[in-house]
C-alpha cells in the first residue's frame, strides 16, 4: 500500500451537475500525492464523464439497481470487499441515494468513515426517499452541507440527532469567467446593451427555487427600471 489515504466516492452518472462538479472538482483539487480515489457510480454516462476519467480516478460500477434484490444484495458484498482491499478509509455519497448506499455499504466494513454529502433544503420529492434520510444520517459520521441554509434544513429533520454537520461552500474557479472585451458576446435578444441585467443558469425546477428569484423582480424594476432577468437551463417535462 502507497503512503496515500484511500478515499472513495458515490455518484449516480456523471451528467452535469452540481453534484457531479463537486465531485470532479474533489478529484482535481484534493492531493493526488495524499489521497488515492475510488469511484462508484450507477450509471456510467454524462457530459463529465471524460474529465473524470483524465483526474485518473478508479471508476467502478456500484452494480445496484434495486438493493433488496438478490442482485442488489451481492452488489453490495462486492463493493465491502473492493473497500477492504484498498483499504479505503472514508467513503462519501452524494445526495439520498449516495447517502444510503455509503451507510449500507459501511456497515460490513469496520473502521470506514461515512460522509452524507447535502446540496440543497429542499426535502427529496419521493416520500420513500424522505423516508432513508433519518437511517443514514444516524450512520453518518459527518453530514456535510454547502450552505447555512442545507445545514439549517439537514438539522430539523429526523436523524440527525446532534450529529456533527460541518459547512463546505462549493468552490469557484474565478478565473474561467473573468470577462474577456474582444470574444464578449453580444447582449441576449431583445436587451439592450449595456443595462443591468440579472442572470441564473440552472434546470428550471422547482427545487432551484427560480419562483424567489422571479418574486423579487417588482422590488429589483421599482429601484432599477431598466433592470432585466435572464433564465438560462434546460426544462424537461419532469421539472415543469
Amino acid at each position: 500500500m502507497s503512503g496515500r489515504t484511500p478515499v472513495a466516492f458515490i455518484i449516480g452518472s456523471f451528467r452535469f451537475g452540481g453534484a457531479e462538479r463537486d465531485l470532479l472538482e474533489l478529484l482535481r483539487r484534493l492531493e493526488p500525492a495524499r489521497y488515492e480515489f475510488h469511484v462508484f457510480y450507477l450509471e456510467r454516462d454524462g457530459d463529465l464523464l471524460p474529465e473524470i476519467e483524465r483526474t485518473g480516478a478508479a471508476l467502478r460500477d456500484l452494480g445496484i439497481r434495486n438493493l433488496t434484490s438478490l442482485s442488489g444484495v451481492k452488489a453490495v458484498m462486492r463493493a465491502r470487499v473492493y473497500l477492504r482491499e484498498h483499504r479505503v478509509r472514508v467513503l462519501q455519497g452524494f445526495g439520498v441515494y449516495g447517502s444510503l448506499y455509503a451507510a449500507v455499504i459501511a456497515a460490513g466494513v469496520p473502521g470506514l468513515k461515512v460522509i452524507s454529502y447535502e446540496f440543497t433544503p429542499v426535502a427529496p420529492p419521493l416520500l420513500r426517499a424522505r423516508l432513508f434520510q433519518p437511517w443514514y444520517y444516524r450512520r453518518a459520521d459527518v453530514i456535510v452541507g454547502n450552505s447555512d441554509a442545507v445545514l439549517k434544513a439537514v438539522a430539523a429533520r429526523r436523524g440527525v440527532n446532534g450529529k456533527r454537520l460541518v459547512k463546505i461552500h462549493n468552490g469557484v474557479d474565478t478565473s474561467v469567467y473573468t470577462p474577456d472585451a474582444a470574444t464578449s458576446p453580444a447582449s441576449p435578444p431583445g436587451v439592450p446593451r449595456g443595462v443591468p441585467l440579472v442572470g441564473a443558469v440552472g434546470r428550471l425546477n422547482p427545487i432551484k427555487g427560480h419562483t424567489y428569484l422571479v418574486a423579487s423582480c417588482p422590488v429589483v424594476v421599482a429601484k432599477i427600471p431598466e433592470a432585466r432577468l435572464l433564465l438560462i437551463g434546460p426544462a424537461r417535462a419532469a421539472d415543469r
